[in-house]
């Protein structure tokens, strides 16, 4: 091969390639599915597609082409010890939907490696599923690889799919690389399907015959296709003649920028490991913060946790002790700006999602590693090789070290660990907390009481249109003191998409029950009721009435949260998304992934975007359509909720006919944007990591609450003596800055006071086995007092160690130091010192070698404690003697 491919004329060969045999180029779908609850991110390059297998009717394009992001945790461990797993990694592929089959897959397939890439004969191979007679045929009598070269293997190896609990799958056909005998394991008849790393996979040629559903059946497609998928970065290793992935040109800048920061030696295995695992993780942070995820405790959002944990460690282990990743990720967003330049808006973003959530690990990974440390050396000392699972998740809980990462720290040094007493502790932490929770989900298996025909129709929802309806109850049952009912028919919405269930009446001529809650279980519409006057439910007529009030105020939230929803969009970023949602009559809540505080003129722009739109008194259109027509519109589409065939849109259009917001939703919204009246954001905070939360009001709500705040302000005027409102901040100003100079003066004095303190101290200092060592309280104003003190009294003392102590109110402070030189020649630990003074006054703490603080609720016990400190020293000597 004379030519040497980088990988964006990989990218750009391949898709030519296909387009000129009638493929539709179609652009990469995000990482994260819109619409596919089946999978946490986009494994493969067919996923976009699923929908087209199954599809029955006409199809807009039956070829396509694409180059897709893909993103697997699966293999997350060996991701930088083999020379070719990847988090995040780039799939070419060629797809059919009913058009073409395995006869041209495979002669173009054959066709792109061999006269495209020009690769050499000698070097292929390819398999076969065992049962697949059709595909060797083709491989043997059309294409004209010889019999020896086609290996049949089973299941494991060439049937693929589906991606994720269902869609399309079938048998596949693949195609391999010869490294040559010097990869491989010298067996004789060495060939693909073995073990060894001698053959390498290039070309991977599926067959979807089947729709497999989420039970694992299995039916013929209507429509067979193609789904193949090649990996880029691997073939770009193969064609590029080197040894990993991690040497080819698209991490050779982010290698180049990480050996700027800090040196490191590839010949050593360990070093190497740590660098492919930083490049790596530095790609596939940036691929993932670009598109919203950011880290957390749950789902994809661990996953990013843990991938960024996982690399910020290996930082550490090179010598990178601050926040080094988020420098990488602007080089990873250069190295892939060509094929996605959506990458280049987000790079700031990127930058500050990712040192914000190293710096956070930062702050606990030096006191972790020590503890992982005393774990394994407690754990050795008792001749065990398994670390227990209340240390494990120790780790987990308080530093923030993910299991995974916890098990590569083990295997590194010869240990294993009790995953089941982790899982134990784990399930033990659940269930307290389930037990503290406020609600609790409820089983109740009584059974239903039906007042008629068991098979008469029911939970028919016309609320949309009506807010009353004359309705008669089909079945009943106790719970507690209410009743659970159905009805024939209801105008109260139950509790879904963030949205609360409806409140009123039912009437009739002898009973009057009142709306307690509204519940969907499955297919029924559960109304809970209590009796207000009269008789228990029965199967008669009532009058059913919504509170018309708390419906329409409802309303103007719900569109309101979608008009907020889009502001956040075009105000912040399409990395916007919904995590989460209230929509009550009194206030509406919208949790959103954004890495940052909104600023006052931030919270002011998404303000002005809506009330924009309220004044402009748009239409709120509602429309039922095929999914794929919502999609195809630009919809938006909430993960985790189960859409069917035929969804609900609602959207507001400008007068250009642009989108203002489209969104999928089930939920009651008002008639035109006018309804809503008035929008103000009532507050702003964060939720989670990379988490934000906004509540607002609507309509009289919003005006109440800015009439709450006028009247503060007037209050705030009296209270600072202003001559008027507009004299307010002005007067406020000048308070504060009072304030700030008498703050100075005291700082003054007390330095003052501490330095007369630090040298009466100096003088009190009493040998203890050759150390000048002091233990005190002082009058001090808590930490920040004890520190300044502690710098003063070890700049007199030169060499020597004390704990100082200080009182505020019901709460002990203490502060321990080692000046280097005793911490180095003597193995003095600060750290140690004041976690075991503290454990007298029923407290804790730590800290550095040097300089260590802690804290105790028993301030009477102060005079204890550091009597208590000399002998602490005595033993800390007496071990390291």
């Amino acid at each position: 091969m004379a030519k040497t491919w980088t990988a964006r004329e990989i990218r750009e060969s391949y898709l030519q390639f296909f387009t000129e045999r009638q493929h539709r180029r179609v652009p990469s779908s995000p990482i994260v599915p819109l619409d596919d609850p089946t999978l946490l991110f986009t494994s493969a390059g067919m996923v976009q597609f699923k929908p087209l297998y199954r599809a029955t009717g006409e199809l807009e394009y039956r070829r396509a082409t694409s180059v897709q992001k893909c993103f697997r945790a699966t293999d997350l461990e060996q991701v930088g010890r083999t020379p070719r797993h990847l988090c995040f990694f780039e799939m070419l592929g060629n797809f059919s939907f009913g058009d073409y089959f395995k006869k041209e897959a495979i002669a173009w397939a054959w066709e792109y490696v061999t006269e495209v890439l020009r690769i050499d004969l000698d070097r292929l191979w390819v398999t076969v599923h065992l049962g697949d007679d059709e595909a060797e045929a083709i491989w043997r009598d059309e294409v004209g690889v010889i019999p020896e070269r086609i290996v049949r293997l089973g299941d494991d190896d060439n049937f693929w799919g589906p991606a994720g609990t269902s869609g399309a799958c079938g048998p596949s056909s693949e195609i391999f690389w010869d490294l040559g005998p010097g990869f491989g394991c010298g067996a004789a008849d060495c060939k693909p399907g073995c073990e060894c790393d001698r053959f390498q996979e290039i070309w991977n040629l599926v067959f979807p015959q089947f729709d497999q559903a989420e039970d694992g059946t299995r039916t013929p497609l209507p429509r067979p296709g193609i789904d193949t998928g090649m990996g880029l970065e691997r073939l770009a290793m193969l064609l590029q003649g080197t040894d990993s992935v991690f040497e080819i040109d698209g991490f050779g800048p982010i290698r180049d920028a990480l050996a700027e920061m800090v040196e490191f030696d590839v010949s050593d295995a360990e070093q190497q490991l740590s660098v492919n695992v930083i490049l790596e993780h530095a790609r596939a942070v940036t691929m993932l913060f670009n598109e919203g995820v950011y880290p957390g405790n749950e789902g994809r959002s661990y996953v990013a946790r843990r991938i960024l944990r996982r690399a910020v460690r290996r930082g550490r282990l090179l010598g990178l002790h601050e926040p080094f990743l988020y420098r990488l990720t602007g080089v990873a967003v250069d190295t892939l700006a060509d094929a996605y330049p959506e990458l280049v808006e987000s790079r700031e973003r990127i930058a500050k999602v990712c040192r914000a959530e190293e710096t956070r690990f930062l702050e606990t990974l030096e006191t972790g590693m020590r503890r992982f440390d005393e774990v394994v050396e407690r754990t050795r000392a008792e001749g065990g090789t398994e670390i227990a699972g209340g240390d494990v998740f120790t780790l987990y809980d308080t530093f923030g070290f993910p299991r995974d990462m916890t098990a590569e720290m083990a295997r590194e040094k010869g240990m294993t660990l009790d995953e089941a007493g982790f899982e134990s502790a784990m399930k033990e932490q659940q269930e307290r907390s389930r037990a503290s929770a406020r609600f609790e989900q409820e089983k109740d298996d009584t059974p239903w009481e039906w007042l008629g025909d068991e098979d008469a129709p029911h939970s028919e929802y016309l609320g949309y249109d009506h807010l009353h309806l004359d309705v008669r109850p089909v079945a009943r049952r106790r719970k507690g003191t209410d009743w659970e009912i159905l009805l024939d028919r209801t105008p109260f919405y139950a509790e879904g998409g963030g949205q609360v269930a409806d409140r009123g009446r039912l009437v009739a001529e002898d009973s009057v029950l009142e709306i307690v809650d509204v519940r969907r279980k499955g297919a029924l519409h559960v109304h809970t009721v209590s009796v207000a006057e009269g008789a228990e439910p029965t199967g008669q007529l009532y009058r059913a009435s919504v509170d018309a009030v708390a419906r329409r105020s409802t309303e103007r939230n719900h569109t309101a949260t979608h008009l907020l929803h889009a502001a956040l969009r075009r105000v912040l970023g399409t990395h916007v998304t919904q995590q989460g949602s209230l929509v009550a009559p009194d206030r509406l809540r919208f949790d959103f992934s954004h890495f940052s505080p909104l600023t006052p003129a931030q919270i002011q722009a998404v303000e002005e975007d809506v009330n924009r739109a309220v004044l402009a008194d748009y239409p709120v259109a509602k429309e039922v359509t095929a999914m794929e027509e919502a999609r195809s519109s630009g919809a938006i589409a909430m993960f985790g909720e189960k859409y069917g065939d035929r969804v609900r849109q609602v959207y507001v259009m400008d007068e250009d006919a642009s989108d203002v917001t489209r969104e999928l939703c089930g939920g009651c919204h008002v008639r035109r944007t006018g309804e809503i009246g008035l929008f103000r954001i009532v507050a702003e905070e964060s939720v989670a990591a990379g988490v934000r939360r906004v509540e607002a009001a609507t309509g009289w709500n919003a005006l109440h609450h800015a009439q709450r705040e006028d009247d503060l302000l007037h209050r705030i005027g009296e209270t600072v003596k202003a001559g008027s409102l507009t004299d307010v901040e002005a007067r406020v100003r000048a308070l504060a800055d009072e304030h700030d100079r008498l703050k100075r003066e005291l700082a003054k004095l007390q330095s003052a006071t501490l330095q007369q303190a630090a040298g009466e101290l100096s003088d009190r200092a009493r040998d203890v086995e050759g150390v000048a060592f002091v233990a005190e309280e002082i009058p001090a104003d808590g930490v920040d007092g004890l520190r300044e003190a502690a710098d003063k009294l070890r700049d007199r003392m030169k060499s020597g160690a004390g704990v100082l102590a200080a009182r505020s109110g019901d709460k002990a402070s203490f502060l321990a130091f080692v000046t280097d030189d005793l911490v180095k020649e003597r193995g003095l630990r600060a750290d140690v010192l004041v976690r075991e003074v503290a454990k007298v006054a029923g407290g804790g703490g730590g800290g550095r070698p040097n300089l260590a603080t802690a804290g105790a609720k028993q301030p009477e016990t102060i005079g204890e404690a550091l009597a208590a400190a000399e002998a602490i020293l005595r033993d800390q000597l007496s071990a390291r003697a």
